[in-house]
């Protein structure tokens, strides 16, 4: 999840109070959206892209949502080669980490 965020914009929030000082933090500048890939009626966020075919389908739904492929990001533990390729092949703006 790390390098998925890494790009995610940060917007400063100053004059915040802690018991010792006050302190800017730091919050996400943009909205964002967490959408598990249910396998097999197992709801579990899908960690495998083996032949793209179930990540193309979610991110069909995805983008008649509205959602433009720029804006999204594929979180896979594990991808095959062809897989990520077809995935890549019909959403090229999509990002897979």
């Amino acid at each position: 999840m790390y390098e998925a965020s890494a790009s995610v914009p940060l917007t400063d929030v100053p004059n915040l109070h802690s018991p010792i000082t006050e302190f800017t933090g730091k919050t996400v500048g943009t909205r964002v959206g967490i959408s598990p890939i249910l396998r097999a009626g197992i709801g579990m966020t899908d960690a495998l892209i083996a032949t793209g075919g179930t990540a193309i389908a979610a991110l069909g739904m995805l983008t008649e949502w509205g959602l433009k492929p720029e804006q999204i990001k594929i979180v896979a533990i594990l991808g095959s080669k062809k897989g990520i390729e077809n995935v890549q092949e019909e959403y090229p703006g999509v990002e897979v980490s």
